[in-house]
């Protein structure tokens, strides 16, 4: 499995999880750990919108907000990620 492949998979994970247990704090410092690599894979494009659908999670987090249609956006963007790191060469 390529370094790709293999970040993609780790990405799925978090986002299931997050699915199955909403917990918004386990989901983002996870992402997190992630945040050089998808950068170094992705156009600086999407990595704008992710960095700052990022900081607004962190943001809600702080304020103790748990808005579900910025974490599904978030979520989506994730998905696109994913898009781009599945891709065949």
């Amino acid at each position: 499995m390529n370094c790709k492949n293999d970040l993609a998979f780790k990405l799925i994970f978090i986002v299931d999880n997050y699915l199955k247990n909403k917990n918004i704090d386990r989901f983002y410092k996870k992402i997190n750990n992630y945040n050089y690599k998808i950068s170094f894979y992705i156009n600086n494009d999407l990595y704008d919108y992710y960095k700052n659908y990022n900081k607004i999670i962190y943001d809600n987090m702080i304020n103790g907000e748990h808005d579900e249609t910025l974490i599904n956006d978030f979520i989506n963007i994730i998905r696109k990620i994913l898009i781009v790191l599945l891709v065949f060469e």
